[in-house]
């Protein structure tokens, strides 16, 4: 839900939606100007997010990872990383990736 969520929120240049998933440390640390740029990149590198797939969870010490495979309109591919704290009890994203995906 939350990775769909900050998702939609870059197709929708929506930046009040995107960082209602974050840290209070992500939060602060990413301007509105900033994201704007950073929507503006992953619609101009891979396209208008379409649909995502769980990958797999990672847990270690102190963190979990979720993977997301992504599809983007029109075709393009992507991974997505989300971090999430064992430590915070919030549940907010610490750290957020979108990649190309590994070829083989």
């Amino acid at each position: 839900v939350i990775a769909e969520k900050m998702l939609l929120a870059i197709n929708q240049d929506d930046y009040a939606s995107f960082t209602a998933e974050l840290d209070q440390s992500l939060k602060t640390n990413l301007s509105e100007r900033e994201f704007h740029e950073y929507s503006a990149t992953i619609k101009s590198s891979y396209g208008t997010y379409s649909s995502k797939w769980f990958i797999n969870a990672i847990k270690n010490e102190n963190s979990v990872v979720f993977i997301y495979g992504l599809q983007f309109f029109p075709g393009r591919a992507g991974v997505m990383n989300l971090y999430f704290s064992q430590n915070d009890a919030s549940g907010a994203v610490t750290r957020y990736e979108i990649y190309p995906p590994f070829s083989r």
